[in-house]
């Protein structure tokens, strides 16, 4: 292995030494629950590895900078390998000249939006995920923005179903090969709803579509003016927004945190969601929830520049921004709502076995709790097993 490390080495300039580079290696593999079998595929990791870890430290080591790099479960790919699978942004040919043939002659006064907000310390932002080897970021930030929506009209956050997306969607998306927003958008209106997390969860893979219940629907979506960010800055104070970014540059691989002020283009390649803005020592900011897991960037999160003086703002990330109108369905599977009122309906009726309850009085008095809720339905297992309370599923609405 010794002498791999050596070969690995010989064309770099390095101030560590290979026992030096191997241990750092090995301490990162433990960390990642990562392991090379292979001899000859732990010394390629390796060599990418200590290539990645010079970048990292060349680009710190910069005065001015208001980012810093640092290793992260992806330090063991070179950067065309990221790139294969972590994107997945497909825009129809002609969808950003569109966008832009529909600036209006003024822009948008976002004097009234707050100087700051956080929709994640608000509540209104699922925890960090991961789309893996797939390219379905557009899904992502879809249902990001569908949760954010859901979250904003009902005060309820629920995690939606990315894999829904992937299998089902064929209004212009094309599963892990992927996506664009607007079209899933279109896609869940259309078919009356998005299905949870728990109940279509996600696979990193396309497979067969599958039927589930919905529990969140849109009921439309709005583009924002392209090329004004304070548009966007307004349209984040209302909700999570999704946005489009160019991200590939190799500092979007190992951002390990700050303000991202890399100068990059508009040639637009991955999803993300915008979940607030601010300010940070003078430099303005959007924060951004990605979907490369929580070992990546701030937690799984990163502050792209604000405000830099381009339309298109930084990354173009002003470019194709929209977000949904959504509610929560009428169906409620899991976790199941809970009536704490019904210990006390259930000590006022005779004691008797749970299984003979009556159930026409049960239900009667069940709709009157829940102010008149249709299509109750009592899981008799569940009152067997927990006789001290009762559960109730509201396919009507509750």
């Amino acid at each position: 292995v010794f002498s791999l490390l050596v070969a690995c080495l010989a064309s770099l300039a390095v101030a560590k030494t290979p026992q030096d580079y191997e241990k750092q290696f090995e301490e990162w593999m433990a960390r990642h629950h990562m392991s090379f079998d292979d001899i000859r595929e732990y010394a390629k990791r390796l060599e990418v590895f200590i290539d990645n870890d010079l970048f990292i430290e060349e680009h710190n080591q910069r005065l001015g900078r208001s980012f810093t790099l640092g290793h992260n479960e992806y330090s063991h790919l070179t950067f065309d390998e990221f790139q294969s699978m972590k994107k997945g942004l497909k825009l129809p040919a002609d969808y950003v000249e569109k966008r832009l043939a529909q600036i209006p002659q003024t822009k948008v006064n976002a004097s009234s939006a707050p100087d700051s907000i956080d929709w994640v310390t608000k509540g209104g932002v699922t925890p960090v995920k991961n789309q893996g080897q797939c390219g379905s970021c557009w899904a992502f930030s879809t249902t990001g923005s569908v949760e954010g929506a859901v979250f904003v009209s009902s005060g309820k956050l629920v995690s939606l179903s990315e894999q829904e997306l992937v299998d089902c969607d064929e209004n212009g998306d094309q599963g892990c090969n992927g996506g664009l927003m607007d079209h899933a958008f279109q896609w869940i209106e259309e078919q009356g709803g998005l299905c949870s997390e728990e109940d279509y969860a996600y696979k990193a893979a396309a497979g067969v579509c599958r039927s589930c219940n919905a529990v969140a629907k849109v009921t439309g979506f709005q583009d924002v003016d392209a090329n004004d960010e304070g548009a966007l800055k307004l349209a984040v104070a209302q909700q999570p927004v999704s946005v489009a970014i160019e991200a590939d540059q190799r500092e979007f691989q190992l951002y390990r945190s700050g303000v991202f002020n890399l100068t990059c283009g508009t040639a637009l390649d991955h999803g993300v969601l915008v979940v607030g803005y601010g300010e940070d020592h003078g430099k303005k900011f959007w924060k951004v929830k990605n979907s490369w897991g929580e070992t990546w960037g701030e937690e799984g999160y990163i502050r792209i520049a604000r405000d830099i003086g381009t339309p298109a703002g930084e990354c173009g990330i002003a470019l194709s921004a929209s977000y949904p109108h959504a509610t929560l369905t009428d169906y409620v599977s899991d976790p199941a709502i809970e009536l704490p009122e019904a210990t006390e309906l259930i000590n006022e009726l005779p004691t008797i076995e749970m299984q003979d309850l009556d159930q026409e009085l049960l239900l009667e008095q069940l709709e009157e709790m829940v102010g008149g809720a249709e299509d109750v339905i009592v899981d008799n297992e569940m009152v067997e097993e927990e006789p001290q309370s009762v559960y109730a599923y509201f396919p009507g609405g509750y």
